[in-house]
C-alpha cells in the first residue's frame, strides 16, 4: 500500500507538470503577461490598451500589439502612441527586460520625458534577441545613443524625428551594434557626424604617409541603408562614408552639403543602388563619368542642386549603366545631361523646373521602352505635341508636361501611343481646339488635368465616357454649353470646371448621388437658378468637403445644407434671403464666403456654432442689426470681414479673446487633394514631389482689403495674413481696448462708421499690424505716441477725423519714428499724399518741416 502511495504521488506530480506545460504552450507566459499589465498601468490613457485585461482566460498573445512565437513567448511589441501624454512618458528600461525573447520593439510617437532604469538594472541592449527597434518621434536627445550601445543582434534602428542635434561622434553610432543593417536618423537637427580627435589625428598621419583617401572609421560592416535626410549637415560630404562597403541605400537630401559629388567620397561607394541628394548645394557633373564604376546604381534623386555641363573626358568610361529612376528637377539645366542619352532602362524621369527649351523630347520615349513616368513640367518646351511618328508605349502611366509653351491641338492618337495612361497633365500650356473624345478610350485614365489652356467646345463626351476618372480639371479654358451630367463617372472625387463659359441651371442630378465626390469647383461661369438642396445633402454627397459656386448668376435662398463640407464658397452671386440657424449647424466648416450677394436680416447667433471656422466673409450684403457676440466663440478665426453692410451698435469687446493666429488655427491652406501613388515601394517618398503624383486642384483664396488696396491671398499665403474688416457699416461707440489683445493681427479696418472717442493706447500691442484704417469716423483726441512702436505698420489712415486739431508734437514724433524707411500715407481726397524720409536732397530735419506743412494743409481743408 505504501508503494502504491508513492507511485500515486509521482503520477500526480507528472500530471500537474503536464498541465503546467500544456498551459504554457496554449497561453502566454505568466511572467510576460504580468509585465504587460504593468506596462499598461504606467500609461496615462489605459483606453489605448483596450483588450489588455486581467482576465485569466484572456491570452495575451492575442492582445493588440503583441506577437508571440509558437512557444508562446512574446517576440514583438507594437506600442506606438500608447504612452503619449502631455507631460511626456517616463520610459523605464527595466519594464521591458522581462521580454527576453523579444525581436521587435516599436515605441514610435511616444514623447519620452525621461529615460531611466531601476538601480542595478541592465540596459535595453541586454535584450540579446532584439533585431528591430523603432523610436521614431519619441523626443529623444543625444544622450540616448549611449543608452542604446551594446546590442548584439540589432539590425534595424529608427531614430527619425527626434531631438538629436549638433555634432555626433561616429563611435557612438558604431557602438550601438556591429550587425546594424538599417539606420534612420532623418528629420533631426544633426549638424555633423565626426570621428573623435584620436581618429582624426590617425587619419592625418595616414594621409601624410601617402595612403590617400583613407578613413579611420572602421564602419558598420553590414550597413545597407543609411538615412540622414532632413538634418542640418553642412560642408562637404563626409569622407567616412567610403568605408561603408555594403551600403546600398543612402539618403542625404534636405541638408546643406556643398561640393562636387564627382570628387566626393561617394565615388568610392560602389555598392550603392539608391542615392538621394535632393535640396543641398551640391554640384552634379553632367557627364556623370565619375560614377562609371557604379554598376549597381539604379535610383539617382538629386533635385534642387546644380548640374554643370562639363566637357567629358574621352579617356574615362562614360556612365552607361541602366538607371531606373532619374530625378533632377530644379537643377539649373539648360540642356539635357549628357549621360541621359546613354540610358536605355529608365522607368521614372523627372526633369521639371529647368530650362530645357525645344520640342517635346520623343527620343526619351524611344530610348527607354520600359518608361513608366515622364515629368517635364515647367521646362520651357514649345511647339506642337507631335506623336504621329511614335510607336506605342504601353508602359507609360504618367505624363506631366504642364507649365510649358506647347500649342496646337492635343494629338488625336494620344490614346494609341499611350494606351495604359493613368495620369495626364497638360495644364498651363496653349493647347486649343476641342478636347478629343479619344481620351476616353484610355480605360485606365484616372487623372486628366487640362486647365489653363485655350480648349473650347462641349465636354459631354468626357462626362459620359471617361468612366474611370478620379480627378477632372478643365478650369480656365473656353469650354461652353450647358453643364452636362457626370453620373457616369462613379469614381469621380474632384471636378474643377471653374473659369469657363458653362451656362444653364444647376441640378443636383448632374453630379450624383455620389459617394466619392469630395471637391466640386464651378466658380466663374454663367450658371443660373437656385442652388439645389440635394447638393448639400449628406446622404447623397457624404464625402463632399469643398463646394465652390462663386462668381456665377445663382439666385434664390441659401441651400439647407446638412453636409459636413469644409469649404463653402457662394460669394458673388445673387443669393437672397436670410442665413438660417440650420445653415450654421456644420461644425466642420473651415471657410465660409457669402460675400457680395443680396442676403439680408440679422447675422444669426447660431453662427457661434461654427467653431472650426477660420475664414468668415459676409461683406457686401444687406445684413443689419448688431454684430453678434456669439462670433467671439469662433476662436479659430484668422479672417473676419463684415464690411459694407448695415450693421449698427458697438463693436463686441470679446473679439479681443480670439487669437487671429493663422499658425495656430490648424488652417489647411492648400485645401484638398488626391493622389495616385507611384509604385516604387519603399522609395516612393522620394519621387512624390512637386505635384507629380499628388495634384491639388483646389487652392483656398481670400480677398482682403489692406494697405489701401484689395489683395488676393491664395494657398500658403493665407498662413501669413489675418485681419478684421468692419468698415462701411453704422457702428457706434468707442473702439474697445480689448482689441489691443489681437497681437497676431495684420490688418484692422474700422473706417466709414460712426465710432467716437479716442484711439486706445492698447492698439500699440498689435506689433504685427501692417494696415490700420480708422478714417471716416468721429474719433477725437490725439494719436497715441505709443503707436510709434508698430514697426510693421505700412499704412495708417486717419482722414476725416476731429483728431487733427489736437495733434502737435506727438504726431510729428510719431511720423518720424513710425516710418523711418517706408512711405507715410495720408489719404485725403482728391489726392493721396506720399512722402518718403529718404527722398534725395531732404535731410531728416527738412523732411519733418515739409511733413508738418502738409499736415497743416490737411487740417485747413477739414
Amino acid at each position: 500500500m505504501k508503494k502504491m502511495g508513492i507511485q500515486g504521488k509521482w503520477l500526480w506530480m507528472i500530471t500537474v507538470s503536464m498541465l503546467i506545460i500544456g498551459f504554457q504552450v496554449y497561453a502566454c507566459w505568466e511572467q510576460e503577461r504580468t509585465a504587460l499589465l504593468f506596462l499598461k498601468a504606467t500609461a496615462e490613457n489605459s483606453d489605448r490598451f483596450f483588450d489588455w485585461n486581467d482576465d485569466r482566460k484572456s491570452d495575451c498573445c492575442k492582445w493588440d500589439g503583441v506577437t508571440c512565437a509558437a512557444n508562446k513567448r512574446i517576440i514583438s511589441l507594437s506600442l506606438g502612441f500608447r504612452f503619449e501624454s502631455e507631460k511626456g512618458w517616463h520610459f523605464n528600461v527595466s519594464n521591458f527586460l522581462p521580454f527576453q525573447q523579444l525581436q521587435g520593439l516599436d515605441l514610435m510617437l511616444n514623447s519620452v520625458a525621461s529615460w531611466t532604469r531601476d538601480k542595478g538594472s541592465k540596459k535595453l541592449s541586454s535584450l540579446q534577441n532584439l533585431v528591430s527597434l523603432n523610436l521614431t518621434a519619441c523626443n529623444l536627445t543625444n544622450s540616448v545613443l549611449s543608452e542604446l550601445s551594446g546590442f548584439p543582434s540589432l539590425k534595424y534602428l529608427n531614430l527619425e524625428a527626434n531631438q538629436l542635434m549638433g555634432s555626433i561622434q561616429l563611435h557612438d553610432i558604431e557602438a550601438i551594434s556591429k550587425n546594424l543593417e538599417e539606420l534612420y536618423l532623418r528629420n533631426n537637427y544633426i549638424s555633423s557626424i565626426r570621428n573623435d580627435n584620436d581618429c582624426v589625428q590617425k587619419h592625418k598621419f595616414q594621409k601624410l604617409q601617402g595612403y590617400g583617401n583613407t578613413s579611420c572609421f572602421s564602419g558598420l560592416p553590414s550597413l545597407r541603408v543609411l538615412d540622414l535626410s532632413y538634418n542640418k549637415l553642412a560642408g562637404e560630404i563626409p569622407l567616412w562614408l567610403q568605408n561603408l562597403t555594403t551600403l546600398e541605400t543612402l539618403d542625404l537630401s534636405e541638408n546643406q552639403f556643398v561640393g562636387n559629388i564627382g570628387s566626393s567620397s561617394l565615388v568610392h561607394v560602389l555598392s550603392l543602388e539608391y542615392l538621394a541628394l535632393s535640396n543641398n548645394h551640391l554640384v552634379i557633373p553632367g557627364s556623370f563619368q565619375s560614377f562609371a564604376s557604379h554598376t549597381k546604381l539604379k535610383y539617382f534623386i538629386a533635385d534642387s542642386n546644380h548640374l554643370v555641363h562639363e566637357v567629358s573626358n574621352r579617356d574615362i568610361q562614360p556612365f552607361t549603366h541602366g538607371l531606373h529612376i532619374l530625378s533632377l528637377s530644379n537643377c539649373a539645366l539648360f540642356a539635357y545631361p549628357r549621360f541621359l542619352y546613354d540610358q536605355r532602362d529608365l522607368r521614372i524621369i523627372d526633369l521639371s523646373d529647368n530650362t530645357l527649351h525645344g520640342e517635346f523630347p520623343l527620343w526619351i520615349l524611344e530610348n527607354n521602352s520600359r518608361l513608366d513616368t515622364l515629368i517635364l513640367r515647367n521646362t520651357s518646351l514649345s511647339g506642337s505635341l507631335q506623336l504621329s511618328s511614335v510607336s506605342s508605349h504601353a508602359n507609360i502611366n504618367l505624363i506631366n508636361i504642364a507649365q510649358n509653351k506647347l500649342q496646337g491641338h492635343i494629338p488625336a492618337n494620344i490614346a494609341v501611343v499611350f494606351p495604359k495612361l493613368i495620369h495626364l497633365d497638360l495644364s498651363n500650356n496653349a493647347f486649343e481646339g476641342n478636347i478629343p473624345s479619344i481620351l476616353c478610350d484610355l480605360k485606365s485614365l484616372e487623372i486628366l488635368h487640362l486647365s489653363n489652356n485655350h480648349l473650347s467646345g462641349g465636354i459631354e463626351h468626357i462626362s459620359k465616357s471617361c468612366i474611370n476618372l478620379i480627378s477632372l480639371d478643365l478650369s480656365n479654358n473656353n469650354c461652353r454649353g450647358e453643364l452636362p451630367t457626370f453620373q457616369s463617372l462613379s469614381k469621380l472625387q474632384s471636378l474643377n470646371l471653374q473659369g469657363n463659359y458653362f451656362s444653364g441651371e444647376l441640378k443636383s442630378i448632374m453630379f450624383g448621388p455620389s459617394q466619392t465626390l469630395t471637391t466640386l469647383l464651378l466658380s466663374n461661369n454663367s450658371l443660373e437658378g437656385s442652388i439645389p438642396n440635394e447638393l448639400c445633402n449628406v446622404s447623397k454627397y457624404p464625402s463632399l468637403t469643398v463646394l465652390d459656386l462663386s462668381f456665377n448668376k445663382l439666385n434664390g435662398a441659401l441651400p439647407n445644407c446638412s453636409i459636413s463640407v469644409f469649404y463653402l464658397l457662394l460669394n458673388n452671386n445673387r443669393l437672397s434671403g436670410q442665413i438660417t440657424d440650420s445653415f450654421c449647424n456644420n461644425s466642420w466648416l473651415v471657410h465660409l464666403d457669402l460675400s457680395n450677394n443680396d442676403l439680408s436680416g440679422h447675422i444669426p447667433t447660431a453662427v457661434g456654432n461654427l467653431t472650426n471656422l477660420n475664414i468668415l466673409l459676409l461683406k457686401g450684403n444687406q445684413f443689419y442689426g448688431q454684430v453678434p457676440v456669439e462670433l467671439c466663440r469662433l476662436l479659430n478665426l484668422i479672417v473676419l470681414d463684415l464690411s459694407s453692410n448695415s450693421l449698427y451698435g458697438h463693436i463686441p469687446a470679446c473679439l479681443g479673446q480670439i487669437s487671429f493666429d493663422s499658425s495656430d488655427s490648424g488652417f489647411n491652406s492648400m485645401g484638398f487633394s488626391f493622389s495616385t501613388e507611384i509604385p516604387i515601394g519603399i522609395l516612393a517618398h522620394m519621387i512624390t514631389a512637386k505635384g507629380d503624383s499628388t495634384h491639388n486642384i483646389f487652392h483656398d483664396k481670400v480677398e482682403i482689403t489692406t494697405k489701401s488696396n484689395t489683395y488676393s491671398y491664395i494657398g500658403d499665403m493665407l498662413l501669413y495674413i489675418s485681419g478684421i474688416d468692419l468698415s462701411c457699416n453704422r457702428l457706434t461707440g468707442q473702439i474697445p481696448d480689448e482689441l489691443g489683445n489681437l497681437s497676431n493681427l495684420n490688418a484692422l479696418n474700422l473706417s466709414h462708421n460712426k465710432l467716437w472717442g479716442s484711439i486706445p493706447t492698447t492698439i500699440s500691442n498689435l506689433y504685427k499690424l501692417e494696415s490700420l484704417d480708422f478714417s471716416y469716423n468721429h474719433l477725437n483726441g490725439s494719436i497715441p505716441t505709443s503707436l510709434t512702436t508698430l514697426n510693421s505698420l505700412a499704412v495708417f489712415k486717419f482722414s476725416f477725423q476731429p483728431l487733427m486739431p489736437a495733434v502737435t508734437k506727438e504726431i510729428s514724433s510719431f511720423a518720424e519714428v513710425l516710418y523711418p524707411s517706408s512711405v507715410v500715407q495720408m489719404i485725403h481726397p482728391p489726392s493721396q499724399i506720399q512722402l518718403h524720409p529718404k527722398m534725395v536732397g531732404l535731410t531728416s530735419k527738412h523732411f519733418m518741416s515739409a511733413f508738418r506743412y502738409l499736415l497743416q494743409l490737411c487740417f485747413l481743408q477739414l
